[in-house]
């Protein structure tokens, strides 16, 4: 009778090792899922904002001169670092919005001056757009 009674105790903690090392599986599995759905919605968010200033950016080369504008570009967003740099060659100009290594171009019209993080003045003076002038 000894014997059936420890045999019953050991499949019980083998049943129940086995269910915890299950639940710990789907654990990770669920937070890598989780943590990997939100670097996208940072990514996705990042996306958006940058449309948002290279509209910005288009919409003051359409506009007559004097055009003047202050933005806020924020630190984060999402609680995430991403860096922002505008470059330009004697054509065009380009944003570029880095964040983990991922960098996202935006064309953006001629632009004189760099969007930095924080408060930013937009102007149109003399035909040229002045970012920070």
């Amino acid at each position: 009778m000894k014997t059936g009674k420890a045999q019953i105790a050991i499949e019980f903690i083998m049943l129940a090792g086995m269910a915890i090392i299950i639940l710990l599986v789907i654990l990770i599995a669920t937070a890598l899922i989780s943590s990997d759905k939100a670097d996208e919605t940072t990514y996705f968010e990042l996306t958006d904002f940058g449309m948002g200033l290279q509209r910005e950016l288009i919409l003051a080369a359409e506009m007559q001169e004097g055009y003047n504008r202050i933005i806020d570009i924020p630190e984060r967003i999402n609680g995430r670092d991403y860096g922002i740099t505008m470059w330009s060659n004697a054509e065009t100009s380009h944003m570029t919005i880095d964040y983990m290594g991922r960098e996202i171009y935006f064309a953006t019209p001629k632009t004189i001056g760099e969007l930095t993080k924080g408060i930013n003045r937009i102007t149109k003076q003399n035909g040229s757009i002045y970012i920070n002038p």
